[in-house]
């Protein structure tokens, strides 16, 4: 960009060398400024420039693309629309809060690429009232974690927005949805399991069988990490029968400890009794 600077200009109009323009006064004998096409091309390709890098085509009918873009670019959504239906997302979708306007909708995301749109570029989708899946599509990554999660499901109330960081690739960022995905809750799903809250809580659950001496020892899918805060164990006996489970306080550690089962006379149970038990803490 540059200020006007034919010899008819306006000299210091905004201050040190700050030219500007001038109508003229032909009583004082001061002529108009003159117009050059070197300034004129300055400011359309400054502006064209702008709208092209926020992922538009120049519409000659359209005189708030510049507008949009900037909202866009400085953290106001360019649009809001209701999404009826299942379809495929287009160029004029991002930068928009997408809506979910109906259960079981899944929006496809083509590759940033094949949209035009620039690495940096968003969509926000949310799911208000419905529960709704966004799909990475044809040669589209959606990483949320890891490389290529594929879809991700956007539950009522939840919002996920997509960032595009390569040609064929979209991030995940300021999501709601997909939540077990996020370190925060991290886990493992199976017989013996654990789940890890934001605060830093976790919470564990097995089940396992006694041997001979009626005991279990249990090894925790993950270790608990802070040996100055106790953590809380129950246990029961499942199957036929009554039982009666402690815990060996004396075996227990961070990574595991040991229960034993009576019967309600106070014998030790034998071999084969199924106990399963939830341990939390931190």
């Amino acid at each position: 960009m540059k200020r006007i600077s034919t010899s008819t200009k306006s000299v210091d109009k905004f201050g040190a060398g700050k030219h500007g323009f001038t109508n003229g006064n032909a009583v004082a004998g001061i002529p108009a400024t003159d117009l050059e096409d070197s300034w004129f091309d300055h400011v359309q390709e400054e502006i064209c420039a702008v709208i092209e890098a926020g992922g538009l085509a120049l519409d000659g009918t359209n005189r708030a693309q510049l507008l949009a873009v900037l909202r866009s670019s400085f953290g106001s959504f360019s649009g809001y629309s209701n999404i009826p239906a299942s379809r495929a997302l287009t160029a004029a979708d991002i930068g928009q809060a997408l809506w979910l306007g109906g259960a079981g909708i899944v929006l496809t995301l083509p590759t940033p690429a094949s949209l035009g749109v620039q690495v940096g570029k968003a969509v926000t989708v949310f799911g208000n009232a419905y529960t709704g899946s966004i799909a990475a599509g044809a040669g589209a990554n959606i990483n949320y974690t890891s490389n290529n999660d594929g879809a991700i499901t956007i539950a009522s109330g939840q919002t996920a927005t997509f960032v595009a960081v390569t040609g064929s690739t979209w991030q995940v960022v300021h999501s709601t949805a997909a939540m077990e995905k996020n370190a925060d809750f991290a886990g493992l799903i199976g017989v013996n399991g654990w789940r890890r809250q934001p605060g830093g809580k976790i919470t564990q659950e097995g089940s396992g069988v006694t041997d001979a001496n009626g005991k279990l020892t249990i090894t925790f899918p993950t270790s608990f990490i802070n040996s100055g805060v106790s953590y809380k164990i129950v246990a029961m006996h499942s199957g036929a029968g009554a039982a009666i489970v402690i815990e060996i306080s004396t075996s227990r550690s961070l990574s595991g400890t040991v229960l034993q089962a009576f019967s309600f006379s106070g014998a030790p149970l034998g071999a084969g009794n199924t106990i399963e038990w939830i341990a939390t803490g931190y």
